[in-house]
């Protein structure tokens, strides 16, 4: 019976001839090559300008890339004339680099920004700790009064990209808009 086999099918049965055709073939798309292997230096500065409450919209990232491969020679896919990279490499950055999540961002404004850093904050319970011994404050006399932003000015940031896991994204402004109540709670 096995001696007697007959193939049925013309499957797996290559000429050597048409196998280094196919190579051949595949040489000359040449290989994948990566756009540039900075990536994690381009991660590293989105995340330094996150750090720094100027987060980059995904066009960002896509333009810096462009800018990035273009500056050092390396040979890119990108759009030539809109100067970025595709939608379709954003993507797949984002999910070559799971860090990095899109976000909207809150609006805070530049002197807020710069209020609110560890040596202010500091003094302020420092004062407030002074000014309640002094005064001998009992705690059920110490109310928390919050200040609750309305806008009046319409409008929308665009997402952002930053580091997976922030609870809160903020933004810088070039100023506050709208009116700003005190309520207490």
């Amino acid at each position: 019976m096995v001696r007697t086999y007959k193939r049925k099918t013309e499957r797996q049965s290559w000429i050597t001839k048409s196998i280094k055709a196919a190579i051949q073939a595949i040489l000359r798309l040449g290989h994948f090559h990566l756009v540039f292997n900075e990536a994690q230096k381009l991660v590293d500065h989105i995340l330094h300008m996150e750090t720094r409450m100027y987060e980059m919209t995904a066009r960002n990232v896509r333009c810096l890339a462009y800018q990035l491969s273009d500056k050092n020679s390396i040979k890119h896919p990108f759009s030539k004339s809109k100067q970025a990279a595709g939608q379709d490499w954003f993507i797949a950055f984002k999910e070559r680099h799971p860090e990095l999540t899109i976000r909207s961002p809150e609006a805070t404004s530049v002197a807020r920004a710069r209020a609110f850093n560890k040596p202010v904050v500091t003094k302020f319970y420092i004062l407030l700790g002074v000014e309640v011994i002094k005064k001998k404050i009992p705690p059920h006399r110490i109310f928390n009064v919050n200040e609750t932003f309305l806008n009046t000015v319409l409008g929308k940031d665009s997402k952002v990209v930053v580091q997976t896991g922030r609870k809160q994204v903020a933004r810088i402004t070039s100023a506050e808009r709208g009116l700003t109540t005190t309520a207490v709670i």
